[in-house]
Order: C-alpha cells, then structure tokens, then sequence
C-alpha cells in the first residue's frame, strides 16, 4: 500500500514466521495442510482474483509473469499451479496454447466454466508419480506463485521431462528478502490472509533463500537464463522473484 510519504510493498501475502515441532501421526503434515487451505479457500480465492483485490498482482506481477512467458514465443504452455485460471485465459488470448493444472477441483472447475478447455486435477504427488497425463512436449511451463511445499526437487525433474529439448520453466515466487522478516533461512512459514476480505484458513508456506531455489532447479536439471525482481516505481522493495530456467 502507498501513502504520500511512506512507501510500502504492494501486498501480496503477509507472511508470518511458524515453527512446526514435532508431530504425533495424528497431526497432520505441512504439506497436508498446505493443500486442506486451498480446498476451504477456493471460493475466496477466485473472488480476490477476479475482483482485482490483490494489489501487487494487478499492478505489478501478473503483467510481469505474462511478459516473461511471451518473451519465450512459446506454442504450448503447461500452467502449473493454474488456479482459477486467469493466466491461461490470458495466453489463449494470445493466441497460446495452455494446458492447467492444480491440486483443487474446485479452482479447476472454476477455471473451466471461464473457458479454459484443457485443465487437469492432480496433485503434486501424483505429477511426479507420474499418475495423470497432463501432456508433454511444452515449450514453457510456468509456475506462479504455485511453488509453496518443501520438497520441489522432484516435481521440478517432472517437469522438465515433460518439456521439449529447448524448454523453459518460469517461475515466479514471493521475494525471499522481501518477506524474510528477518529470518533468512529455509523453514515454513504461515500465511494469515490478515489482509483479505472473507474468511479465510491460515495456510502453511515453505520460505526458501535465493540459494535454495537456485540450488533446486540445478539439481532438477535447468540452469538458470534469466532472474527478475519485478517493482513498483513507488515501492522500494521488489514485489517477486522471477526466475527463466532451460534445461541442460
């Protein structure tokens, strides 16, 4: 939010720092409750999308992450994480052929009675297992916002085998040093939505420094060709990280 004096980030989430101890196996995993908020928070989800409600997103990300697929020229794009699915709106306007997918049925469902004809149910766990064909031979898969669980490595591998030899994947994600609240250090965090019209689930998040990202696309197979912090002219820290990574 911008005053007159006093420049702030654009908010996109407000990122609080929690720590998960131990856990009996009665309790449920961050990565379970990861997927448990999107299912309560769908509905209100596409309504903060499709009303405009999240400010660093109507001005400042969503343009960015869309410049940075059409810089690619890309025919065939696999929206990761697709939501309700304003971005494969957005390329098939285009004139771009983008397939989606995300672990909700309710957000695909969404995303289908707004036009998008080819989007898929499945999650993570079951990309990298390989048990629902999403289709290959992408030349750019993206993932906005869309890379919050801890272990990435392996969907990230998956991915890559379903590019074609000069694919790409975008990635665009909250900025470490700008949410680090002085904590830079890989670890869950939580997401309160304090900022959000609605009722909404706390979600867990997974934080990781700008190392750890790079560090995992290498060792999923990509180097990294191009990074962005996209910013407000009247903000004074970077709203994303945008990063553009071939395969090797």
């Amino acid at each position: 939010m911008v005053n007159a004096l006093i420049y702030k980030p654009l908010p996109a989430f407000s990122v609080h720092t929690v720590v998960f101890k131990s856990r009996d196996t009665a309790m449920p995993s961050p990565e379970s409750s990861l997927l448990q908020s999107w299912h309560t928070n769908a509905d209100a989800w596409i309504e903060a999308i499709r009303s405009g409600a999240i400010e660093s997103r109507q001005q400042v990300t969503d343009q960015a992450i869309l410049l940075a697929i059409m810089g690619r020229q890309p025919q065939r794009v696999l929206d990761l994480g697709c939501g309700e699915g304003w971005l494969l709106r957005a390329l098939a306007d285009r004139g771009i052929e983008a397939v989606g997918v995300d672990g909700d049925a309710r957000l695909i469902e969404a995303a289908r009675l707004a036009g998008a004809a080819r989007v898929h149910v499945a999650s993570y766990e079951a990309l990298v297992d390989g048990k629902v064909d999403i289709g290959r031979d992408y030349n750019l898969v993206c993932a906005n916002f869309s890379l919050l669980h801890q272990d990435i490595i392996p969907l990230l591998a998956a991915m890559n085998a379903l590019l074609v030899p000069t694919g790409v994947v975008v990635i665009q994600t909250l900025h470490p040093w700008s949410v680090a609240a002085g904590d830079y250090q890989d670890g869950w965090r939580e997401e309160s939505f304090a900022g959000f019209k609605g009722q909404w689930q706390p979600m867990p998040w997974y934080f990781r420094t700008l190392s750890s990202w790079l560090n995992a696309l290498d060792m999923a197979g990509f180097q990294l060709a191009g990074l962005q912090e996209p910013q407000h002219p009247q903000s004074p820290v970077p709203q994303s990280l945008l990063m553009v990574a071939e395969r090797r």
